[in-house]
C-alpha cells in the first residue's frame, strides 16, 4: 500500500500553491517548457518532488525550494516570495 497523504491546512495549501505557481513561471521564463526536463537539470531535486512543488501539493523541505531558486542566478529568495505574493 502507498504512503498515506495527510491533508494540508487550507492556509498552508494556498501558500504552497502560490510558491508552485512562481516556480513554474520561473521555469517557463527560462525556456523549460516541461517540469520533467527542468527537474532533470537539477540533479539534487527528484522530479516527483519538483512536480509536487509546482502543483502546490504536500509539504517539502525548504532546502529543496532554495536549491531550485538558486539555479536562477538573477533570482533572490526575497524577490521570489514577493513575486509569489507572499
Amino acid at each position: 500500500m502507498g504512503k498515506e497523504v495527510k491533508p494540508v491546512d487550507p492556509e498552508i495549501k494556498e501558500i504552497l500553491e502560490k510558491i508552485g505557481e512562481q516556480v513554474a513561471t520561473m521555469r517557463k521564463k527560462h525556456g523549460k517548457l516541461n517540469y520533467k526536463d527542468y527537474a532533470a537539470d537539477i540533479s539534487e531535486v527528484n522530479k516527483n518532488t519538483y512536480q509536487r512543488i509546482e502543483y502546490g501539493v504536500g509539504d517539502y523541505n525548504i532546502g529543496t525550494l532554495i536549491k531550485i531558486i538558486s539555479k536562477y542566478p538573477d533570482q533572490k529568495l526575497s524577490s521570489f516570495f514577493k513575486k509569489a505574493g507572499l
